[in-house]
């Protein structure tokens, strides 16, 4: 059901389908008793769909680990073997994890006496190096706590400083980064609690490895370290939504298309924001056994001479 503030100014949106294209058109939407929604005024929208995402808290897979080069196996932990303080030691999973469907890597802090400095976190590419530069997404634990930079494809990404409490870590608890729709945040893990630091500007697609770089070498204070390194692979359901507006012939900007993406919705070109075509992605997190998930909307259109606005949900 739907009320109008104003009966002249009224928003249409029509719902076709034809195949996997899915049209929302606007074009109908009125102003004055003039029909104008496919030439000029502003329409707004609010998308709401349920995703899968990565349940941290609720079971974990022991990944297999390999070393790489000056690593070795002892006491239960991965540790840098060779002396010195560089980064040229690495340790990796065997197994892969594909971005097109969720999941979430996790290790133990397995020290945090010394002067700790190491990354971990998702790698894509061959066993080619041994420093943290070959790591795609990487958290820097740096002594006793998650530090205030994230390293992207090994460049720097400043995120703030990390005052607060939740991150700073003891030995036994975890860092962690999630994938949900390609789109990738980096946790903590503190008493069964999942604390986000940061979810990342970049998107992710193909397959993921974990891999952690060690710097501090044997006989150094707070010598690198790694244990028991994890794969969480169980979903549960979140809300998401996303909000765009644009006017009525405009196309439909990349950032725009960027946050309909995170709700499974592909743009296709030449959309409008009175005529959207979009196909509905296969990535695991919008689906359940093959059924997409419902995609709700609120399409609000706001005419030239700001008239009332009428809201119409289906």
């Amino acid at each position: 059901m739907f009320t109008l503030a104003n009966t002249t100014n009224i928003p249409v949106s029509e719902l076709k389908v034809t195949g996997n294209i899915h049209q929302i058109d606007s074009r109908e939407s009125s102003s004055g008793g003039v029909i104008s929604g496919g030439t000029s005024g502003l329409h707004k929208y609010k998308f709401v769909t349920t995703v899968n995402t990565p349940d941290i808290t609720s079971s974990e897979t022991p990944l297999t680990i390999e070393a790489q080069a000056n690593a070795n196996f002892s006491g239960g932990e991965w540790l840098k073997s060779s002396s010195g303080n560089s980064w040229n030691s690495a340790v990796r999973s065997v197994e892969g994890f594909n971005a097109n469907e969720p999941f979430a890597f996790s290790w133990e802090i397995a020290s945090v006496s010394g002067t700790v400095r190491q990354m971990a976190g998702l790698d894509n590419s061959p066993p080619d190096t041994n420093s943290y530069s070959s790591i795609d997404h990487a958290i820097y634990q740096v002594n006793n706590r998650f530090y205030s930079y994230v390293y992207e494809n090994g460049t720097s990404v400043f995120i703030g400083p990390t005052v607060n409490p939740d991150m700073y870590v003891t030995a036994g608890d975890r860092f962690g980064v999630e994938v949900t729709a390609g789109k990738l945040r980096y946790f903590t893990l503190k008493n069964g609690v999942v604390y986000y630091a940061y979810e990342s500007e970049l998107s992710v697609s193909g397959l993921y490895y974990w891999k952690g770089a060690m710097n501090r070498g044997n006989g150094s204070s707070g010598r690198s370290k790694f244990n028991n390194a994890w794969v969480h692979q169980d979903t549960k359901l979140i809300t998401r939504s996303e909000e765009i507006a644009g006017e009525a012939s405009s196309l439909i900007t990349d950032e725009d298309k960027d946050k309909l993406a995170t709700l499974g919705m592909i743009i296709e070109n030449g959309s409008t924001y009175s005529n959207i075509y979009y196909s509905r992605s296969t990535n695991g997190a919008f689906s359940n056994n093959g059924t997409t998930h419902d995609i709700d909307m609120i399409h609000r259109y706001q005419s030239v001479d700001n008239q009332d606005l009428k809201i119409l949900g289906h």
